[in-house]
């Protein structure tokens, strides 16, 4: 443990010490755990080596979260190893991990694991034994981190992962992600050689993409899951194009077919007449394949409504995607999820202004009483939209209070007259349960008539997701 005279912040310089590959750092009374990794690789001709920092709060203080980077001539430090790190190293002039208390980028979203691995178990109370559970994270984990969040998942049993592209399978697997992970949306040909590479199995969601996509494997191995369209109108094969394309798939050397499978046309209820046609339509299909002998191991057509609440749209395989990050689908009663996201941010600066002051960008908000303000460190960028302007709520000393004028790029305005005692510094819950404030993401997404799956996956990626 160092104390705070081996960490500095000197004008636009961070210094830190460290003792070896691993250090905590106490930065006045805010302990911090910092892993230390050392890769090499050549460049203009010359060994590189990159230095990467992760810090991770011991403490609930929320100091420092980011990760930084610094790359120096091998040649500079002759002989230098990761257990060698003993004197100080300074960072350039752009504060790559800042632990400056007055830095404005203070934005932050913590990811509940205790909360993941809960929600997990309840998607396998609503399955029966046998039933493998595809774990989607495409989009970023739905705006949570996917690098982060398939990690905690497949410690906790996900049996596999949804994508949405090749190149978030690729981010998966660097990650260290070894489970079966599916491209959900398929691929380009020009992309296959990086699937076949990677261990990405790939969906076929066009009969016309089938031909070209056997010419791209070539001599390689690719696994694929066909999917059939039931009523979306969206992407997968007709029903009548299945039995030909499954056999076209069984007589190529390169593919192997593994999986079929829909997807349900409503994210808030699996109890209306459209589903019930869709699971009557996939339920024929997998008639089919089944009575010639070429069902393929995967079945699968529940999203996270199904999952939680109709066991006919199962098969063998489900796909839960926004319940594992706590938000309950419409008609999912007595079922209990954690919420997984808590967004915060800080107090950067306060104002007190008259009566007739304008705020923010277009004049839309003029005081009507003495009033002071709020400043916040995040804005449209950081993914707090400009519909939250002049209506939306963010939570302050346990307290609910506006947002007032426009939402900016990188700041956001709010009223907190009615609080005592407001400080620069003082946590800001923009979503989620901390602090004594409670703002659920379901109500946050209505105050700007969205859903939480557009609010979650807005979250901008100057905006640290911290697992906790």
């Amino acid at each position: 443990m160092h104390d705070l005279d081996d960490v500095a912040v000197l004008q636009d310089l961070l210094v830190i010490a460290f003792a070896g590959d691993d250090s905590a750092v106490d930065l006045d009374g805010d302990s911090f755990f910092c892993q230390v990794e050392i890769s090499e690789q050549v460049a203009n001709g010359s060994a590189v080596r990159e230095l990467v920092i992760f810090a991770v709060e011991l403490q609930p203080h929320r100091k420092t979260i980011n990760r930084a980077w610094w790359q120096y001539n091998r040649a500079n430090l002759p002989g230098a190893g990761p257990s060698e790190f003993t004197s100080l190293i300074r960072f350039g002039t752009r504060p790559l991990l800042s632990v400056n208390r007055r830095s404005p980028h203070r934005t932050v979203a913590y990811i509940d694991e205790a909360g993941l691995r809960a929600n997990l178990r309840e998607v396998r109370a609503a399955t029966a034994s046998g039933v493998a559970v595809m774990a989607v994270v495409k989009a970023d984990a739905y705006g949570h981190g996917a690098a982060q969040v398939a990690g905690v998942l497949e410690d906790a049993g996900a049996d596999s992962f949804g994508v949405a592209t090749v190149d978030e399978g690729l981010e998966l697997r660097a990650a260290g992600i070894r489970h079966p992970i599916l491209v959900l949306y398929g691929t380009d040909p020009s992309r296959v050689a990086d699937a076949i590479g990677a261990d990405l199995a790939v969906s076929i969601v066009d009969a016309e993409e089938l031909e070209p996509m056997i010419e791209a494997v070539g001599a390689g191995h690719l696994v694929v899951h066909l999917e059939v369209d039931t009523g979306m109108t969206r992407l997968g094969v007709r029903p009548q194009e299945v039995g030909l394309l499954a056999d076209r798939i069984r007589r190529a050397a390169g593919l192997e077919l593994a999986g079929l499978f829909s997807h349900l046309g409503n994210a808030d209820s699996a109890h209306t007449d459209f589903a019930d046609a869709q699971v009557e339509i996939f339920r024929d299909v997998v008639a089919t394949l089944d009575g010639a002998g070429m069902l393929p191991t995967h079945v699968h057509l529940a999203n996270s409504v199904g999952t939680l609440t109709r066991a006919d749209t199962h098969w063998n395989m489900v796909r839960p995607g926004v319940c594992l990050y706590g938000v309950l689908p419409g008609t999912a009663a007595g079922i209990i999820l954690t919420p997984v996201m808590t967004l915060e941010t800080t107090v950067w600066r306060l104002w007190e202004v008259p009566v007739g002051r304008h705020v923010g960008y277009d004049q839309t908000f003029v005081t009507q009483r003495p009033t002071r303000i709020a400043v916040l460190p995040m804005g449209y960028a950081d993914g707090y939209g400009r519909g939250f302007s002049n209506r939306g709520e963010v939570g302050v000393r346990g307290r609910r209070v506006p947002v007032i004028g426009r939402v900016c790029m990188d700041v956001t305005m709010v009223d907190v007259s009615d609080l005592e005692d407001v400080a620069v510094g003082d946590p800001v819950v923009v979503w989620g349960n901390a602090h004594g404030v409670a703002l659920p993401v379901d109500e946050v997404a209505r105050a700007c008539d969205t859903i939480p799956y557009e609010v979650f996956t807005r979250v901008g990626r100057r905006v640290p997701r911290v697992i906790r």
